[in-house]
């Protein structure tokens, strides 16, 4: 329960590649191990993936050398609690991935993406476009 909510917490991260994607012209909502889901940005959390062994590594080394308290964990609504901000900052700081991987992460996403997809001509709008295939 702790690796989930730190994992979600230095998740944050993502915005990196969320401007790579972005860049390529790339639909973020779509994504291929996550789903569609309103306000999240699936295909960034799908570049993400290939980054979890060592994101999980970070997070698991932070728990073994960190000792935690109640107050580590405020409630937040009914049964919910959360990591407190105080132990945010120190795993985001201790536990963060250089700039560097994830953008190489994001730019592999976008290789792969545009290294599947087959250019069209639609005979009848004269447009270009690109079909993905289905996985």
């Amino acid at each position: 329960m702790i690796e989930r909510a730190c994992f979600s917490e230095i998740s944050a991260f993502r915005r990196s590649p969320t401007k790579v994607l972005a860049a390529q012209g790339l639909c973020l909502s779509i994504g291929f191990l996550h789903s569609e889901k309103k306000g999240r940005n699936s295909l960034v959390w799908d570049a993400i993936e290939p980054l979890r062994p060592a994101i999980n590594a970070k997070v698991f080394s932070f728990i073994e050398a960190h000792e935690f308290a109640r107050r580590d964990f405020p409630q937040s609504g009914y049964n919910v609690h959360r990591l407190s901000r105080d132990v945010t900052q120190l795993l985001l700081h201790q536990a963060s991935l250089p700039a560097g991987e994830i953008e190489e992460a994001a730019e592999w996403m976008t290789k792969t993406i545009m290294h599947s997809a087959s250019p069209i001509i639609d005979a009848r709008e004269g447009r270009r476009g690109l079909v993905i295939p289905s996985l």
